[in-house]
This record gives C-alpha cells, structure tokens and sequence, in this order.
C-alpha cells in the first residue's frame, strides 16, 4: 500500500490469495460500505474488508475492489474488478469475467473478452463490444454496439450504429439511415459485393 486511508490488501480467506497485490493510494480500496466523512477525513463507520486478489492493482480512487487474480481498477469510485485479468475505472463499474473492461459509469462487462465504455451499457456474450452511448446491451456473441442509446444487439455478429435498434437477424448491421460518400462510379476494379453508382442508380458489383 503506497499511501491514503483504509485501504487494504489482504484476503480472508488466505493471506497467499493477495500475493503481490497493490494499493497505490486513494480512500478505502478493497473495502465496500461504511460511513466515509469528509470533514475528518475518516470512517466513521467501518466499511467492511474485502477480498484482494493476487498481483491485483487499485490505483486509488474510493472503494474501489480489484478481488481477481491480476485484475485492475485504474481510479474512481466503486468500481470493481472480479475476475482474471479484468480492468475497471471510472465510477460504479463492473467487469466481472476474463479479460473484460469496464470504463465509465454504471456499465458492467459479465463475457469474456468483452468491453463496455460510456454509461449504463452491458456487454454480456462473449467477444462483445459497446463502444460508447447510454443504456445498450451487446448480448449476442461477437456483437457490438457503435454507441447511441438504447440498443440492444441480441444476435451473434450483429452491429448496430445509432439508437433505439434491435437486431433481428445474425451477421448483419443495423443503422437508422445511411448516407454513403464518395461512391465509385464504375465497376471497373471493385471486388464482388462492392456498391457503385450507375448514373444516379445504385448497383452491386
């Protein structure tokens, strides 16, 4: 513990599960409740220890809990980091599988390998990315979400960019209106699949 109050590394259950884990500072880290008073600079009622886990990393902030194994909480407040490898920061976050992060407020990443950034977002599939916005679910494996709000990108390998949008189909994207720039105007040398514009009428190559 590099400074700050009530902080804490340590682990109930075995002193060797909070090998090498790390406080750099901040207020009550690795703690959760209690009554923090900032006119004195202390708990005045006592927040409850949590678990750290081994070579986890908090590095300051307030009742932020890195309790898995190599886990990290770069800042803020109430952020937690519960499993391997996982990172938060932010405020209020929660990255609660492997190799997942969570940045920003209220957002929650429970697949592995999944990201969630912005505010009250949830990436919960495996492989699932909410790149920004407020309140969208990427609940479809391989899926993602752009940003916007309120989506939900409930089919494997759905994209979604814009808002209110429900994905329907897999392996598909989904936009409230597209405008494309700058199309070809002939054919020649466009792969199959490419669009180009035909004198004012669009053909697929």
């Amino acid at each position: 513990i590099g400074g700050g109050n009530c902080n804490s590394v340590c682990n109930a259950t075995s002193g060797c599960l909070a090998y090498g884990a790390v406080v750099v500072g901040g207020v009550g880290n690795n703690t959760t409740g209690g009554t923090w008073s900032l006119a004195s600079c202390t708990f005045t009622v006592a927040p409850t220890i949590c678990n750290a886990g081994s070579y986890s990393f908090v590095g300051g902030g307030f009742q932020n809990r890195a309790s898995g194994s190599m886990s990290s909480v770069i800042g803020g407040s109430s952020n937690t980091s519960s499993a391997l490898y996982t990172i938060s920061g932010g405020w209020n976050n929660i990255a609660s599988n492997g190799l997942a992060i969570a940045m920003g407020q209220a957002n929650t990443t429970s697949g592995n390998f999944s990201v969630a950034f912005g505010r009250n977002n949830t990436s919960s599939n495996t492989q699932t990315v909410v790149s920004g916005g407020w309140s969208n679910t990427a609940s479809g494996y391989s899926s993602g979400i752009l940003g916007g709000q309120s989506n939900v990108a409930s089919c494997d390998c759905s994209f979604i960019v814009g808002s209110n949008i429900t994905s329907d189909r897999v392996c598909a994207t989904f936009v409230n209106n597209l405008s494309i720039k700058n199309i070809p105007t002939s054919a020649a040398g466009l792969p199959a699949g490419s669009v180009w514009n035909n004198l004012g009428v669009l053909n697929i190559v």
